[in-house]
């Protein structure tokens, strides 16, 4: 369960860097 529950984490993280990096590159 823990395992499941990290890679739900991680791909949550994953999401946010990728938003925050386009922004980043649009601004």
């Amino acid at each position: 369960m823990l395992r499941s529950e990290n890679v739900q984490v991680r791909s949550q993280l994953s999401i946010i860097q990728r938003r925050m990096f386009q922004e980043k590159q649009q601004i």
